[in-house]
């Protein structure tokens, strides 16, 4: 490059000097004229020439220094390529080069995806992250009664040098043997879990070390993501660099959950055996040390025998670290310990955990000052709260094999947003994952209330608006019908109680005025102003629910309809005292009012249809004795998830059934089990309260609600979803009644007119004209 510019400019140099050169030979040849003209005069001044002769010079520099540059460079290259050629390698010693090579450029990848994947992690942190988690909360239900702790327990909190020796290296032998020696994630450790499942085929083993346990109990969730696992990893390895191992220790024995509703070595040593920490025998020190694995399943006042076989475990693998000697856990083993007795206890700990993220929440927002030490009253009722997990368990072990079912999740709540009820789970023991609060699934049909209320609230359409539910196609979008039944012209309020998918979509596209696109867009404005926030996806199928809500979503906003269109925060604390018991946070004091985000008469509207779905449509199964209820079906695709949301005057609830692992159930819908669940629930959260009537909806009179509830659906609301409604009536009630439909049958066949005995009761006189029966009297 630097020669070929050297070389176009002597090329420019030497015509110049051709130039010069030949204009002065013209002049010298050329006759002196008479008189010259003022150019030439200039051309043959001095000053022409001094001109001429420095343009002469500075071309020669330029030539002179682009010459001298270009052979400098080029001196230079050949320089630095001898020099390279020293470095010059063949063979495998090439092959070594070239892996190194690529490795480093790996390893910068994989170090800036590191710090990509490491940001959201290092988000939960912050300058006072442990002062954060150092509160101290006593939860109280409705009634003032103590039901749980969550925090540290500062009023009886142990100091990490007071512990039992026997019962720390009882924790570090079972949980993480080389927790003293990683950095937070034991390599070695995660690799054996991972062979080892993979041999069996299914998780047998843990490989999370003691660091990253305390992690996720610090900051996360037990959600079973990726991304949860990711952020746990990372967060262990910050753990580590900003704590030391004993510290790291001191916190995981005060913060891990061992059952009994107890977090924390300390309050299980109280529980289980009555007694400090401090004064544990290596017998009760090794039992508790044996809970951190799975806490519900060898806690002693559930299991005795099994808490007992897992301590033996412990003392063995205290032996295998080189803590102890055979010897020296002989008289353990023969003298096992004895724990306090106590009978089998349910603890609300799902809605404890969901009310202490609650509480945490409002002292990271600055409500409580410099106060750690807090007494919560909660709007949770023992009694629904028990009965609910009683159900949803007694449900799952009757109707889940069959189902191929194994998690169910509900949440009760007031109108108003009063959590009275929150089962997270079958066993709490086993997974603490809150599936009513954490838990992302398809609510399927139970979302299409949203599609029809931004429908009734464009003004076009009403209950009894006729709409087209043919097939529909958007694109090569064409969806069917549960059980790929039909239907014609048809009023909206049926569209709704046979839960007609065409119709959903046929909205979608009418509320957006031919475009499906700005009718989605409507729908997800609805759904958000009525308390969904997990973004919603915008799909052809959303409005046939196929985005992700967790139940406590569905439940909040469901108790929007509930409240004639409010938007509902749902709440656990209703008053919250420090520890001098001075009242420094009070619900219907502190809290904003709920606000109108819909319109009134539209709800009612919407209200009145689904109380119409309870009456005769898909949830007939959820129908209440002596009191109105509104609600909808959900059943996804595959039948992975099957929901079942209503409301009375009085509650709402939310029922959702389904797996953890996405597996397919067998042919269960929003109309069978969970409508079934939410009826049992319900049922007994209503008794002994005064019926209030939906909003929108006149009270029915007693009679009126159980004839209704037992009266058979109209052929135009035949269900699509579910089972035909079992009969809730007496059976000798029953039993007269479809004595009586038979006589009617007769009569209308022509039968003479006379005196029937029905099975016991009064007779009944018929007094047919034209084959038809015009009066039946009843005494």
């Amino acid at each position: 490059m630097v020669k070929k510019a050297s070389n176009v400019f002597e090329t420019w140099s030497k015509a110049l000097r051709g130039w010069f050169s030949r204009s002065r030979q013209r002049d010298a040849a050329a006759p002196a004229p008479a008189t010259s003209s003022p150019w030439q005069r200039i051309r043959s001044s001095q000053l022409a020439r001094r001109v001429s002769n420095a343009l002469l010079a500075f071309d020669s520099w330029i030539d002179s220094s682009l010459y001298d540059s270009g052979r400098s460079a080029s001196e230079t290259f050949e320089s630095f390529v001898m020099y390279m050629d020293r470095f010059h390698i063949a063979g495998a010693k090439r092959l070594a080069v070239e892996l190194a090579c690529e490795s480093l450029t790996l390893g910068c990848a994989g170090g800036i995806l590191a710090l990509a994947l490491a940001a959201p992690a290092f988000q939960l942190t912050s300058d006072d992250w442990l002062k954060k988690q150092d509160l101290a909360v006593t939860f109280l239900d409705r009634y003032g009664q103590e039901v749980g702790r969550r925090g540290i327990r500062h009023d009886d909190a142990v100091a990490f040098e007071d512990l039992p020796r026997n019962l720390i290296q009882a924790v570090i032998s079972t949980e993480d043997r080389r927790f003293f020696d990683h950095f937070g994630i034991d390599v070695i450790g995660t690799f054996r879990a991972l062979t080892v499942n993979a041999r069996a085929n299914g998780v047998v083993q843990g490989g999370s070390s003691l660091t990253q346990q305390l992690a996720k109990n610090l900051f996360l969730s037990s959600e079973r993501s990726l991304s949860r696992k990711i952020n746990e990893a990372f967060l262990a390895m910050w753990l580590e660099g900003h704590l030391s191992k004993r510290e790291i220790l001191s916190l995981y024995l005060d913060r891990a959950y061992l059952g009994g509703g107890t977090f924390g070595v300390q309050a299980a040593s109280e529980f289980y055996f009555g007694k400090s920490v401090r004064d544990l025998t290596l017998p009760e020190a090794a039992m508790i040390a044996g809970l951190f694995k799975a806490p519900t399943k060898y806690a002693p006042h559930i299991n005795l025998p099994a808490a007992r076989a897992r301590a033996n475990d412990v003392l063995n693998n205290m032996v295998d670290a080189g803590y102890l000697t055979a010897g020296q856990i002989y008289a353990a083993q023969n003298n096992p310990a004895i724990p306090v007795d106590r009978k089998r206890e349910t603890n609300p700990d799902w809605y404890l955990d969901w009310a202490f993220n609650e509480v945490k929440g409002m002292a990271q927002a600055g409500r409580f000052g410099n106060e750690r030490v807090l007494t919560v009253r909660l709007a949770l009722d023992p009694a629904i709260q028990r009965h609910a997990e009683e159900t949803i368990e007694n449900q799952l072990r009757e109707y889940g094999p069959a189902y191929h079912a194994k998690q169910s999740a509900a949440v009760i709540l007031e109108p108003a947003g009063a959590v009275r009820a929150i089962v997270g789970g079958r066993d709490y023991g086993g997974s603490q994952f809150n599936r009513a609060t954490d838990a992302l699934r398809q609510p399927g049909s139970s979302f299409k209330p949203f599609v029809y209320l931004t429908a009734l609230m464009s003004g076009k359409f009403h209950p009894d608006t006729i709409i087209d539910g043919s097939p529909v196609c958007i694109g090569d979008y064409c969806p069917h019908n549960f059980g790929n039944a039909s239907a014609g012209h048809i009023p909206l309020v049926t569209a709704l109680m046979r839960s007609l998918n065409t119709v959903a979509i046929r909205l979608s596209i009418l509320i957006g005025n031919g475009s499906p696109k700005a009718g989605r867009a409507k729908i997800i404005a609805t759904a958000k102003r009525l308390g969904i926030v997990t973004p919603l996806e915008d799909t052809v199928s959303l409005p046939l629910g196929a985005d992700v809500v967790n139940p406590m979503e569905m439940a909040s906003a469901y108790a929007g309809f509930a409240s004639g269109g409010k938007h509902i925060t749902p709440y656990a604390a209703v008053s919250i005292a420090n520890s001098r018991g001075d009242e420094i946070y009070r619900h219907d004091r502190d809290a904003p009012a709920p606000e109108q985000v819909v319109d009134a008469q539209a709800v009612a509207e919407l209200n009145y249809m689904l109380h119409q779905n309870v009456l005769g449509g898909t949830g007939r199964k959820a129908a209440l004795d002596g009191h109105d209820a509104a609600g909808k079906t959900g059943t996804t695709n595959g039948y992975k998830d099957a929901w079942f949301d209503g409301f009375t005057g009085n509650f709402v609830g939310v029922v959702w059934f389904g797996n953890d692992d996405d597996t397919p159930m067998n042919n269960m819908t929003g109309g069978t089990l969970p409508a079934a669940t939410w009826h049992e629930i319900m049922t007994f959260a209503h008794q002994n309260v005064e019926p209030k009537p939906i909003f929108g909806l006149p009270m029915s009179a007693p009679g009126e609600r159980v004839a209704s509830a037992a009266a058979t659906p109209p052929a135009s609301a035949i269900a699509l979803e579910g089972e035909p409604r079992p009969i809730s009536l007496a059976k000798g009630t029953a039993e007269a009644l479809s004595a009586i439909e038979s006589s009617i049958r007769v009569v209308r066949l022509g039968q003479p007119s006379g005196k029937t005995e029905l099975q016991g009761h009064s007779a009944a006189t018929f007094a047919p004209n034209d084959q038809k029966a015009r009066v039946i009297e009843l005494r």
